[in-house]
């Protein structure tokens, strides 16, 4: 996907122009970098939210040879949507880093 359609896509779900732009592109690079995106099961009980999730998953983000690059965890039942952000702003938090 194009950095200027995942921008569009970001600003249609709400986000502003500059964080629209900086989730789009670090997206993109992590696209183009050959980056993967691993959803595991989340077995920790560590849920402090309002509702307890029916699921809870976490995803890493590695690099095109399987090193690990950024991950978040107890994500509680992703939609669509909340899917693509968490890696968007993985990709953002490696490249950040200096890792992507």
């Amino acid at each position: 996907m194009g950095v200027l359609s995942a921008y569009r896509y970001f600003r249609r779900h709400g986000y502003r122009a500059a964080e629209a732009w900086a989730l789009a592109r670090a997206e993109h690079l992590a696209e183009e970098a050959g980056c993967l995106w691993d959803w595991l099961p989340d077995d920790e009980d560590c849920w402090d939210g309002d509702a307890t999730p029916e699921e809870r998953y976490g995803c890493v983000l590695r690099d095109s040879e399987g090193a690990y690059l950024a991950s978040l965890w107890s994500i509680g039942d992703p939609d669509g949507h909340y899917v693509r952000y968490v890696q968007a702003e993985l990709a953002r938090e490696a490249l950040d880093a200096g890792r992507l």
